[in-house]
């Protein structure tokens, strides 16, 4: 079964492991390594979804299976 919830700004890391894996296979073909490494580190760092989870002008939803993160929104 499918849970979902709102993201915590505790659910950071695992969150960002999540979307990073999402982006890369669904579209690390089309980048060269470097630009996609640089690519991640800016869009689920602390710059970009790690820190949006602790803005209260944002929501982040998860689905979560068995606990673990399997989507977001």
């Amino acid at each position: 079964m499918i849970d979902y919830r709102d993201a915590l700004s505790a659910d950071g890391d695992e969150l960002a492991r999540v979307a990073r894996r999402i982006f890369t296979e669904t579209f690390g073909t089309l980048y060269r390594q470097e630009d996609l490494k640089q690519f991640l580190d800016s869009a689920y760092g602390e710059g970009g979804l790690v820190g949006i989870l602790r803005d209260p002008d944002y929501r982040v939803r998860l689905a979560t299976k068995d606990g673990a993160i399997i989507g977001y929104c």
